[in-house]
């Protein structure tokens, strides 16, 4: 639809009198029926109809689908800005739902896709933003107004049945200017509207088409392959001539079989320019045909169909969301944010954006791994980690977990991908002389480790004793041994870690490449705390129980006794375990190894432990029981307590 206004009485001409065969309107205020293209688009001499050129040209097609499905196919993201330094995500918000599904029956990737695909071929697009559904306008439904200055006075929107839309109570014709419009288009010498693309283009697509049509006459009626029969001078018969014409004919137009010459006839070859692919020049013509459009549109060839190395998929992606489609993403995010945001969500501070980061940053994997390089740790919870699985959500995993080797654990380590090596005390010496002079006590047995750990735990304990006559409260009681109960256990913790790790690194790293004992002290001290304050509970409940039950030889002296005897020998054993199979893990991942084997020693194992003897798994992974390796912290007391498995590492 489009409206032609006058001044007082005086006529308005549309089209141009001096061009033979193109039509001229002229008009005294009327309303006139659009002809199905805006009247932006004709031009004198040209008119171009989008839907017939998206239609017939194969090349405009595939460009633009490509750009359309790419910025379609980046969510919508809402925040609400707290201040400059802090954004907070609003993914419940009515605006997010609405910019991701937009209507009944339309995906956010439909809207967006025919969007964008609007304002390629058109340059110019809308929507209307109702507060409960978005609509998508028509290019050819607009009538955009504007002073010479270029300042929008008034949008118009046909109603498809050759009239404006309409205010339903007072009949008035609607101007969406101050209305519920989202628009935007390119430039255009009449201040707005913009001119569409495919104008500059037609000539080019027109010769293309003409080319297509060319080489398609050609192989339909140009000879196939070129040459002549003869056959021996005489009379032919007439009735064999015609049979043979005939027959001719008919394997000329179905291709079937071999023709069979008869009377001594011969072919003779002649190239005279018989129609082949490499003459009709048909891939050359399509793929010219291709750059020229991909490069009018500001897109790489490369993206639709030229040769092209995608070697570096990072860089890939980087020119693709970044300088090739990134002015796209900006014009729509304004707009959304200048003129829809209004009519669908009044949140203070709420804006949207379009979640192309992600796309150019990468996979999940590339961006963890930057991003704990730069923070020297994880970056998000276990609850998130699960959330990206779809796994349900888990009480206590809402906090970031630190690893304990690194800075902000109280480790050595900038970053956790650090391997260690650049940790190391280089004033030492070389980390082959350094491997070679371990102290004598890794070269302890499992057994003398046992000892040493008992030793310390009960040491602890007999002094606890001394001081504790009756029932205990357990957070005093914590709060005056859990730090004495660790400081014991800190040396043989120690000297079993490294000799587990001396044993991997003597039979698969004898040069200690890529590994030091410094990186395991952070994690040590982590598991010399939760092993003490573990102890110091199992105490805790020991001294209580017996003082409550009525046995008169039950006492906190008796319960003490125990706690020295049979309870630190099974604490020692179980410290043991687990500071060995994180010291052999450690050196095993340092030294390249890549798979680990459960191992059972014991003569009576749990059932559990049974089931598992000689399970293997990669080194990163865990076994079936959840754990890393014997007496891992993650396993529950009734798993680890009295666990004398090993673990056995290859490559």
């Amino acid at each position: 639809m489009g409206v032609i206004r006058s001044k007082a009485g005086e006529l308005v001409t549309i089209g141009d009198f001096g061009i033979t065969g193109y039509p001229t309107v002229t008009t005294q205020g009327l309303r006139v029926p659009d002809p199905g293209v805006p009247l932006r688009q004709y031009y004198a001499g040209r008119q171009v109809d989008p839907v017939k050129m998206w239609r017939e040209h194969q090349s405009l097609r595939k460009v633009v689908t490509f750009a359309a499905e790419q910025i379609a196919s980046i969510p919508w993201k809402c925040y609400v800005r707290v201040d400059d330094t802090d954004r907070r995500r609003a993914q419940d918000s009515k605006a997010e739902q609405l910019l991701n599904a937009p209507a009944k029956m339309v995906t956010g990737f439909m809207f967006w896709r025919d969007i964008v695909i609007d304002y390629m071929l058109n340059d110019v697009w809308a929507f209307v933003a109702t507060g409960k559904e978005l609509l998508r306008i028509p290019p050819a439904m607009l009538d955009i107004r504007c002073t010479p200055l270029g300042v929008v006075t008034a949008v118009y929107i046909s109603d498809g049945q050759g009239d404006w839309m309409r205010n339903t109570r007072t009949g008035e014709v609607i101007n969406w200017v101050d209305g519920p419009l989202c628009i935007g288009w390119g430039w255009s010498g009449g201040g707005v509207g913009g001119i569409s693309p495919l104008v500059t283009l037609a000539e080019m697509l027109d010769e293309s088409s003409r080319a297509v049509a060319w080489r398609a006459a050609k192989w339909e009626t140009a000879p196939k392959f070129t040459g002549y029969l003869t056959r021996p001078a005489g009379v032919w018969d007439p009735r064999k001539r015609e049979r043979f014409i005939a027959d001719w004919d008919k394997w000329k137009q179905f291709g079937q079989g071999t023709p069979i010459l008869e009377d001594g006839m011969t072919y003779q070859d002649r190239d005279t320019g018989g129609v082949e692919p490499s003459k009709a020049k048909d891939l050359e013509g399509r793929t010219l045909t291709d750059e020229q459009v991909a490069s009018a549109f500001g897109i790489a060839p490369e993206y639709v169909g030229r040769p092209g190395n995608f070697s570096n998929m990072q860089a890939w992606r980087q020119m693709l969301f970044g300088p090739t489609l990134g002015p796209k993403f900006t014009a729509l995010q304004q707009a959304v944010n200048q003129m829809a945001l209004q009519w669908i969500d009044t949140t203070p501070g709420l804006y949207a954006e379009q979640d192309r980061d992600a796309a150019i940053n990468g996979s999940l994997v590339e961006q963890a791994e930057v991003l704990s390089k730069l923070t020297g740790g994880p970056v998000m919870t276990v609850a998130e980690g699960r959330a990206r699985l779809n796994l349900p959500y888990k009480e206590g995993t809402d906090e970031i977990i630190t690893p304990m080797n690194v800075a902000r654990g109280g480790g050595p380590q900038a970053s956790p991908e650090d391997s260690g090596a650049q940790n190391r005390d280089l004033t030492t010496g070389p980390a082959k002389a350094k491997a070679l002079q371990l102290p004598r006590v890794l070269k302890s047995t499992p057994a003398q480790q046992r000892a040493t750990m008992e030793k310390a735990i009960a040491g602890v304990m007999a002094a606890q004793a001394k001081a504790t006559p009756g029932k205990v409260e357990p957070a005093a009681f914590h709060k005056q041994w859990d730090g004495a109960m660790a400081a014991a256990l800190a040396d043989p913790l120690q000297a079993a870690a490294l000799a587990s790790a001396r044993k991997v690194l003597q039979a698969n790293n004898p040069g200690a490449d890529g590994w030091s004992a410094d990186v395991m002290d952070g994690y040590l001290a982590a598991m010399g705390d939760t092993t003490a304050h573990g102890i110091n509970a199992g105490v805790v409940g020991l001294v209580n129980d017996y003082e409550d039950d009525d046995d008169p030889e039950h006492d906190a002296a008796a319960a003490f006794e125990v706690a020295q005897g049979s309870n630190a020998k099974a604490w020692a054993a179980t410290a043991v375990v687990a500071a060995s199979g994180f010291g052999g893990h450690d050196a095993a991942k340092a030294s390249g190894l890549k798979t680990k084997t459960w191992i059972v020693q014991s003569g009576n194992p749990r059932a559990s432990h049974a089931a598992m003897d000689g399970e293997t798994v990669p080194i990163d992974k865990e076994f079936s029981n959840g754990a890393k390796w014997p007496g891992d912290a993650s396993l529950p007391a009734d798993e680890s307590a009295g666990c004398t498995c090993g673990v056995e590492f290859d490559i």
